[in-house]
Order: C-alpha cells, then sequence, then structure tokens
C-alpha cells in the first residue's frame, strides 16, 4: 500500500509539474523586447543592489537584500539553474549589509562579491563556480567595490591581487610609470608650500594580459603583469576616469571626452561641447523638440525670437531649477556654458559601434564613434537618475538607475529612460517607465527588473535600509536578445 501511494503521490506531483502555466514576460520586458525569447523568469524577496553577466557564458550573479539588513548573492546558469548562494552573517564577517558589489569574469571562472555594512566595514570575497572560497579581505571604507579581470586572475579593489589572495604592487612591476606624479605641493604667493596633495591614479583591465593606467594627465598602456609599457598618450587636459569597451579606450572628464584604440591612436577628441549641447532647428521654420513631461513624449514647437514656446507650463519650483541648473539655453546660436563641471557617470558604445553614448550633466549625448561629432544631446533629464545600467540598442538607449534622492524628482525608485531616435538623429520618442534593464550592448542576453516598490514616500525621499527603493519583492526576467 505505502509503495502505491508513493507511485500515485509521484504521478500527482508530475501532472502538477506538467500543467504549471510557463513564465510570462513582465511589461517592460513586452514592452521593450516583445520579439525576445524568455529564457527564465524568477521571483526573490527584498530588492536587487547589483548584477553581473559573463559576457561568454551568460552566468548571471544578482546582489539582494531585505528590510532586515540581510544581503545575499545568487548565481545561476545562462538557464537558470541556480549554482550557489552566498549570505552576509554566514558566509562573510559582515553582519549588516548595506550594500553589495558583484563582478564575474567573462566565462565566470572567478567571481568577487563586496559586501560593505557595520559601521563602514568592508569584505571583498573572490569564489570559483563551484561556490569555493578563494581568498577574502576585509578593510575599513573605500567605496570602490570589487573588478574581476576578463579571464578571471586578477583581481581590483581597494588594491591588486591575484585571484589567490596574492598582492600585486603595480607601482613595483610598471615600468616607466611616473611614481613621483602621485604627490605635489601647491607653492603660494607668499613663497610657502602646502602639505603633500596626493594624486588619484585610475587602472581599468583592458584585457586579461593589458592594463590602462591613468595618472595626472597621461594615459599609459601596459602590458600585465610583466609592466612593459607599450604607449603612452601626450598630456591630456583636465582629470576623469578610464572607460575600456572592445578595442577602445575612452578617457574622460570635465567637457573633454579622449578615443584611442589600443595601439595608442588617437582617434578623436571633444572639448567643451556643452557650448554645443542645444536643440537643433529646421529650415528656416526653426522647429524644436521640447520633452512634454505630461505626456511622456517630444512635441515639436516653434522658435519664437530669442525664447522657446513651451508647450507644457512649468511651476515656479521647475522654473527655478532649470535656471539653476542652466538647463534651457535662451539662443540657439549660443548656448551659455554652465557653471557647474560636466561629470560622466556611464558611457557605452552602441551594439553596431556607430555611436557613442554618454550619461553626463543630467543628459544623454550621442557622438558619432568615427568622428566625434555630437549627433544627439537630450534636454536636462526631468530626475536625477543614478545609473545602473547604460545600454545602447541600435537607434535605442536605455538609461536604468534609482532615481528618487532629491525631493524635486518626479520618479522615485528603479526607473529607466528610454530615448528613441531616427536615422537622421531626430528625438522620435522619450519616456521613462519602471523597472531596469540590465546587460551589455554585446552580451545576447538582457534582464528585465521590476518590483512591488511604491515609489514615492511621505517624506518625497525613498525608503528602505540601503535607500534603492522601498521594495520588498522583486522579479527578473533574463532575455534572449541575440544569438
Amino acid at each position: 500500500m505505502i509503495f502505491y501511494a508513493i507511485l500515485l503521490m509521484q504521478i500527482f506531483i508530475g501532472q502538477s509539474g506538467s500543467s504549471k502555466k510557463p513564465a510570462e514576460k513582465l511589461p517592460l520586458a513586452e514592452k521593450l523586447f516583445p520579439e525576445a525569447e524568455l529564457i527564465w523568469s524568477k521571483t526573490f524577496e527584498g530588492k536587487m543592489i547589483d548584477f553581473a553577466i559573463a559576457e561568454k557564458s551568460g552566468h548571471i550573479a544578482i546582489g539582494a537584500v531585505k528590510e532586515n539588513w540581510k544581503g545575499r548573492v545568487y548565481l545561476f546558469t545562462q538557464d537558470g539553474k541556480l549554482l550557489w548562494t552566498k549570505e552576509n552573517g554566514k558566509d562573510s564577517e559582515i553582519k549588516k549589509s548595506a550594500g553589495i558589489k558583484v563582478s564575474v569574469s567573462d566565462s565566470c571562472e572567478t567571481i568577487g562579491i563586496f559586501w560593505w555594512g557595520d559601521f563602514e566595514r568592508e569584505e571583498v570575497q573572490v569564489y570559483d563556480i563551484t561556490g569555493e572560497k578563494l581568498y577574502s579581505c576585509e578593510h575599513g571604507m573605500s567605496g570602490v567595490g570589487v573588478e574581476i579581470s576578463p579571464g578571471g586572475g586578477y583581481v581590483k579593489h581597494a588594491w591588486f591581487f591575484d585571484k589567490t589572495g596574492k598582492r600585486i604592487v603595480l607601482r613595483d612591476i610598471l615600468k616607466g610609470l611616473p611614481i613621483e606624479k602621485l604627490r605635489r605641493r601647491i607653492e603660494y604667493k607668499n613663497g610657502t608650500y602646502s602639505p603633500y596633495i596626493y594624486r588619484g591614479i585610475k587602472f581599468a583591465f583592458v584585457s586579461e594580459k593589458e592594463i590602462a593606467v591613468l595618472l595626472d594627465k597621461e594615459l599609459y598602456f601596459y602590458s600585465f603583469p610583466e609592466g612593459e609599457l607599450k604607449w603612452k598618450s601626450e598630456e591630456l587636459e583636465g582629470g576623469g576616469k578610464i572607460t575600456v569597451q572592445g578595442r577602445y579606450i575612452l578617457r574622460s572628464g570635465d567637457q573633454k571626452v579622449y578615443l584611442f584604440n589600443k595601439d595608442g591612436r588617437l582617434i578623436w577628441e571633444a572639448k567643451k561641447f556643452a557650448k554645443k549641447c542645444v536643440r537643433s532647428y529646421e529650415g528656416d521654420d526653426r522647429k524644436i523638440l521640447v520633452f512634454n513631461r505630461k505626456t511622456g513624449k517630444s512635441e515639436e514647437v516653434k522658435y519664437v525670437g530669442t525664447r522657446t514656446v513651451v508647450p507644457v507650463p512649468k511651476t515656479k519650483e521647475e522654473k527655478e531649477r532649470d535656471k539653476k541648473l542652466d538647463s534651457q539655453p535662451v539662443n540657439l546660436g549660443e548656448a551659455r556654458e554652465p557653471e557647474r563641471k560636466l561629470y560622466y557617470h556611464t558611457v557605452s558604445f552602441s551594439t553596431d559601434m556607430k555611436y557613442l553614448a554618454i550619461h553626463a550633466w543630467g543628459r544623454i549625448l550621442l557622438f558619432d564613434s568615427k568622428t566625434g561629432e555630437i549627433k544627439l544631446c537630450t534636454s536636462r533629464l526631468e530626475s536625477d537618475i543614478g545609473t545602473v545600467n547604460l545600454l545602447c540598442l541600435g537607434d535605442k538607449v536605455l538609461l536604468s538607475g534609482y532615481t528618487g534622492s532629491y525631493v524635486k524628482d518626479i520618479y522615485k525608485g528603479y526607473w529607466t529612460y528610454i530615448l528613441h531616435f531616427d536615422k537622421e538623429w531626430n528625438i522620435i520618442d522619450e519616456s521613462w517607465e519602471k523597472g531596469l534593464v540590465f546587460g551589455t550592448s554585446t552580451s545576447p542576453l538582457i534582464g528585465i527588473y521590476e518590483s512591488n516598490a511604491t515609489g514615492k514616500t511621505e517624506s518625497g525621499y525613498d525608503e528602505g535600509v540601503l535607500g534603492y527603493e522601498n521594495a520588498t519583492v522583486f522579479t527578473i526576467n533574463i532575455l534572449k536578445i541575440r544569438d
């Protein structure tokens, strides 16, 4: 009897599993990628804090935190099989998780986790694909996160290590790097000197065997870990950071962008381009596209004298904000120089490498990747979005991140700004959708995130322990958008 009871139970369970409805796409996934294949869909507790997709193998790492300061990292295969999870307080010495960063190598041989919490303590852990810990490192507050090299052999956080935990002192191996430039003193008018000021030095993996270094105003390219100098740039203007995508190295800072190839050739440079960020017009009619925040679309309005007729009246608070941020140039021929510097949050090449997108100064700028010419510059976005991901897919640019840190922000929580333009670089449509899109312009997989977050709060600010959004449950769709 027991045998038959077990057999009947197995048949019942098997029938129940086979009759289960297939997962459906989230609304944001259906809107953006109606033709894409849904690989898998899963629901989690808490809110997603960070993600990473392995470029070659398609493994997906997700970092999430619940309201009780419990952080968890999940590692999935491309088809949605859970390989392992790691928790703070159990697998980490950090008892209260206030933040998580994850990074994976291209084939997911090596996985890095950055835990932050416990009165500004940090712990970096490195695992292999089986979940075995390779090494860990605790230190005070740095906020640098963790980065795994493309081949998985090296780890970058507050310092450089190999994946076994052996520290690599870059100044000892990088030949020809002028370490003396790391510190300087300012001479005052009275002949005295300031204390030593230490300059920032920035590094980026170009490949498993190559590294780019930005020190002072020069860009250096080294073999790694041999430390042989392959080339260095001429002196560049301003500070900034390095971004590496494919065969290009982008150095950006203030209002300057320099694009190099891996051989050291300067392809183009753009300087002080904020003056060029004005709305274009066509012929003598001077028709201008202006974003209408009520309809979520760009509308054509006529140019009248030296002022723009905006179809939706703005509140006094909005007018003061626009005036302060210099977001409404009053003369199409000579836009005013903004008072504050132009900092770069995120940059990304399009999938076809035809243009480069920069999220800067609360705007989206599109550059011709061959000439550096600005093809499109949006008006200032309605909310200050803290970038999580910038994705350029042909004629669409998707900017996803957290917004709501300021009372004036219209959108609160995780949102995606969608920019759609035509072949002539004219804006067709702009819209905001609740949720996140994560992935890269070259990966065949794209992730979509939606949650039960309520958005606005009584104070106008975000809720929750982390300042991301007040979600308690979220769902992830993984889509295949290309072969």
